[in-house]
């Protein structure tokens, strides 16, 4: 309402009601808001609104209504209203309270309920302790499923292709997920073979008589885009005036990240099919390389309707840090630690590292450089030398060591469909390392007073497949897709060396914001764990690995002395998390880990498992780990822990 504007009954009950809507989606249930129109004469009037305001109304408990399909539980995962719970107040919030009936609406639409009806139920409210027990409505109706798909203007690609990514829905229960999966296959038949521009738009109409939803697919077919020229954006430098001397030194090691290394990246190469599969990849390297605030790569129309050139936007990151800082672990104890890391040597996105730590029960320090294209090829070396002082469970150990690693990609692998998206490489590694022990203030039956030296060379093969989000609006956080790996080494650790290893690591969203994480390793060695060194053995147990037991103390232990793990020969293990982001740069975890440890080669040792809760923390410069863990299945000689942390921080100076 605005000055001088006419001044009705209507406009004044929408004045009050709309100051009551606001105090009421800030959660000002009790704000009683009146108003008075007051006469000045000559046609004027003045519009008096009094409010009283009241507290915010408290949510005792958050209660839903005819719902079969979806349980209670999993509907407040889908809610912004939440009951509050012992020292946890949540208050109630009128907008939020909107947006989750849509919200709920438009899960029961994903889970084909299309005549779902939401709507408020009747609330209870207490007067006297400003509480509030909200309630939603549901009728949930029938559920639909998938009849048939067809295909209208497709000649490129036969309706038979197209439907193929539907055939396994069709007469099933209908899912807006698999739906999107199937229809984004078909989309991308088109646009990884080079027509860019076709579109493939979808309706869906409905039979009610015989619960089904039927889909048309409607091609717009477009021609086959080859690429142009690549033409490269970057913002305009600021310029800073005249450098100091290590201005001009620095700027000489890392200047900026050259042309040719954004093209050798983007491997789009004019004349060639525009493959949009490669479009993205080339994005996915070059975000990769860690040097760039932004990497942007799409598709820009020329005069010639065949031919699309490819525009490559980037913006200029941080490249060089130095940071210096202090942490804190179960496992370690307290450390102060620092590392410089320049990404963009000679601007060829050259990677050199420098750190160390020093601590209470270890220290260390290393170096390396990696080389990502070898001679402008494919291949990466990456180069090491490191020491470690540690005091591990059982003995002393003190590491000096270097290593050589060779990444190389398998294209042939990774365009294939079967493996779904990512990059299969091949890692080749070469280890030589000078290795001391003693047993300390332990009294071990073994002997671990050892002096040996390790040579060994490994294989390994993985695929990276993992996408991110920013679930709590800061952060990114693993949400999707997995990671897998398999790897050979061979050599001599005081004795004979022969490892196999594999891992996998699955991330799937539940909800929205709820994901599932699985993260499970396998080790195996022919020979007993006795007949290597105990640098190279398996072990069980700690923060990072076995929650509910101490660093390394799952699993055999020797006759002598019981604090003295003897590690494994086979080793399985699989931790097991549902995340969900409970405010920013917080989330809460909820997790089930099992693992099991034998020191006899080919041998499966008995089960441990633990359960339990954590947050994951992460601020600016600090990350914080922390878990409740309860072991449920636990064996002799066991060393239990139920309460896990980490924590580590640092500046830049």
């Amino acid at each position: 309402m605005k000055v001088g504007e006419l001044l009705t009954r209507e406009s004044v009950r929408k004045a009050r009601e709309g100051v009551q809507k606001e105090y009421n989606t800030l959660g000002y249930m009790k704000t009683k808001v009146e108003t008075d129109v007051v006469p000045q004469g000559d046609g004027k009037a003045v519009l008096q609104v009094r409010v009283e305001e009241g507290g915010k109304v408290r949510v005792v408990k958050l209660a839903f209504e005819g719902n079969n399909y979806f349980s209670s539980a999993r509907l407040r995962f889908a809610v912004e209203t939440k009951s509050s719970w012992l020292f946890f107040k949540n208050y109630y919030d009128e907008g939020a309270f909107d947006r989750d009936l849509d919200a709920i609406r438009q899960l029961y639409l994903a889970h084909g309920f299309f005549d779902v009806q939401v709507a408020r139920g009747a609330f209870k409210f207490d007067e006297t302790d400003k509480e509030i027990s909200p309630k939603v409505r549901i009728v949930e109706g029938a559920r639909y499923k998938l009849g048939r798909v067809e295909v209208q203007g497709a000649s490129t690609f036969k309706p038979e292709e197209l439907q193929a990514s539907f055939r396994d829905l069709v007469g099933k229960n209908f899912s807006r997920k698999e739906y999107n999966e199937a229809l984004e296959k078909a989309r991308r038949l088109y646009a990884d073979a080079g027509y860019i521009t076709t579109e493939v738009a979808d309706d869906l109409d409905f039979d009610r008589s015989k619960g089904e939803v039927r889909s048309t697919l409607t091609v717009q077919e477009g021609p086959k885009i080859h690429v142009g020229k690549l033409l490269l954006e970057r913002p305009h430098m600021i310029d800073p005036g005249k450098p100091s001397w290590f201005g001009k030194i620095y700027g000489y090691v890392a200047p900026p990240v050259q042309d040719k290394v954004i093209a050798r990246e983007a491997k789009l190469k004019s004349g060639s099919v525009y493959e949009k599969r490669k479009e993205e990849m080339a994005e996915e390297r070059l975000r990769r390389l860690d040097v760039f605030e932004t990497a942007k790569i799409e598709s820009q129309a020329t005069n010639d309707p065949n031919v699309r050139d490819a525009r490559i936007s980037v913006e200029e990151g941080v490249t060089g840090n130095l940071m210096v800082g202090v942490g804190m672990s179960d496992a370690l104890g307290a450390f102060v630690w620092t590392s410089f890391s320049e990404k963009n040597i000679g601007g060829r996105a050259d990677v050199i590292t420098v750190g160390g730590e020093l601590g209470q029960k270890a220290s260390s320090g290393r170096a390396s450089y990696l080389d990502r294209h070898v001679g402008e090829s494919d291949v990466s070396l990456q180069y090491q030398a490191y020491y470690t002082d540690t005091d591990e469970p059982g003995y002393h150990e003190r590491i000096a060591g270097a290593s050589v690693e060779a990444g190389i990609p398998m294209e042939s692998l990774s365009s294939s469909d079967a493996f779904g998206e990512g990059m299969w490489k091949m890692y080749l590694r070469a280890r030589a390392e000078h290795v001391r022990t003693d047993e300390g203030d332990y009294n071990p039956e073994e002997d671990f007073n050892r002096n040996y030296a390790v040579a060994t060379g490994r294989v390994r093969v993985e695929r990276n497949g993992v996408t991110t989000e920013k679930l709590d609006g800061k952060n990114y956080d693993k949400t999707g897709g997995f990671l897998v790996g398999v790897g050979l080494e061979e050599g001599v650790a005081d004795g004979t060396l022969t490892k196999v290893t594999t891992d996998l690591d699955v991330y799937q969203k539940v909800t929205k914001k709820l994901v599932f994480a699985s993260e499970m390793q396998a080790g195996i060695m022919p020979n007993d764990a006795k007949d290597i060194g105990p640098t190279e053995r398996y072990y069980l147990g700690g923060t990072d690995d076995l929650r509910g037991f101490k660093y390394r103390q799952a699993g055999p232990h020797d006759k002598g002395d019981s604090d003295v793990p003897l590690g494994g020969a086979t080793k399985l293990l699989a931790r097991n998390e549902l995340r969900y982001p409970l405010f920013e740069s917080i989330t809460g975890v909820m997790f089930l880990d099992a693992g099991t440890l034998d020191d006899k080669a080919f041998s499966i040792g008995d089960p441990r498992a633990s359960t339990g809760v954590g947050l994951r923390i992460k601020i600016k410069r600090m990350e914080m780990g922390v878990d409740l863990a309860v072991p449920v299945l636990t064996q002799d000689h066991d060393q239990k822990r139920f309460f896990h942390f980490n924590i580590k921080g640092g500046v830049t100076p």
